[in-house]
């Protein structure tokens, strides 16, 4: 539906933007097709990752360290066991579970909401989904889109609408008013973050039994 490069800089601006307000925050390249995400912060095909941690459950060498403090990063992964086609709605949820214990805020880098199976099962998972259009695509094609995800039972948020003006935005029907926004979160985003877990090679250390799952949150964008 939307360019690859689009909605990678939305998630990556996203978990950015958590990060530099104290939130563990955790990026993940969900897009198995495209992989934008992971040659961003330059990884390739044979660095570990979501592929992996879902095909042999070790999470080891899946979870890397980015230049920005509390911003850890997973990429797409090596592991060819793991496919669009193959990838499963319990994969998705005991990856999330896990990931859960360890960081504020996840936010997943899909794929396209109109062309990748595994976009779907990533956004029913999620607790909000943002979707990435540009003002050149049709407002029919992200309808569409839209709908598709809540057939699945992901919840859409917002949309980011990127390089349009704002009456560009009012012509298309995809303003949403301030008021709306807030009434969307009520108590906000307000847990002031943690010390992440100790790594041992960068990784997710899966053993910390002690964190609370009602203040983690997942964003697929």
């Amino acid at each position: 539906m939307h360019s690859r490069t689009i909605k990678t800089a939305v998630a990556s601006c996203l978990a950015q933007s958590f990060a530099m307000a104290g939130y563990q925050t955790l990026l993940v390249d969900g897009d198995l097709v495209g992989s934008g995400l992971s040659t961003e912060y330059a990884h390739d095909s044979n660095t570990r990752g979501l592929r992996d941690i879902i095909a042999q459950g070790d999470p080891n060498g899946t979870v890397h360290r980015t230049s920005k403090p509390r911003l850890w990063m997973m990429p797409a992964g090596s592991s060819r066991e793991v496919t669009p086609d193959t990838l499963s709605a319990d994969d998705v949820s005991l990856f999330l579970e896990m990931a859960r214990k360890h960081y504020d805020v996840i936010v997943i880098d899909a794929g396209s909401a109109t062309r990748n199976i595994e976009s779907v099962l990533t956004t029913a998972a999620s607790d909000r989904t943002v979707i990435a259009v540009d003002h050149h695509e049709a407002k029919i094609t992200a309808n569409d889109a839209i709908r598709r995800l809540e057939r699945a039972g992901a919840p859409v948020s917002g949309l980011v609408y990127t390089g349009a003006s704002y009456e560009d935005a009012r012509r298309s029907g995809f303003v949403c008013e301030r008021s709306v926004a807030e009434s969307m979160y009520p108590e906000g985003l307000a847990n002031p973050g943690r010390e992440a877990p100790s790594f041992q090679s960068a990784t997710v250390n899966t053993t910390d039994q002690n964190a609370n799952d009602s203040d983690r949150h997942v964003a697929a964008a």
